[in-house]
């Protein structure tokens, strides 16, 4: 659940991992990525910058 809202919150907010993994209780930002790219097979940077490349218009 926590990993979803994280998902969530990358695509519409300019935080850092490191802000993110306090709001949700995970002290170590790095951790947080490992999951992060267990989860949904990249990293949060990677999924941000993939998500807003398919949103620009063409």
């Amino acid at each position: 659940m926590r990993l979803q809202h994280l998902q969530w919150r990358r695509l519409n907010s300019d935080h850092s991992l490191a802000v993110f993994a306090d709001e949700v209780g995970i002290a170590d930002a790095s951790y947080l990525g490992k999951m992060f790219r267990r989860r949904f097979g990249q990293t949060p940077a990677a999924f941000r910058w993939d998500a807003r490349e398919r949103r620009r218009p063409a």
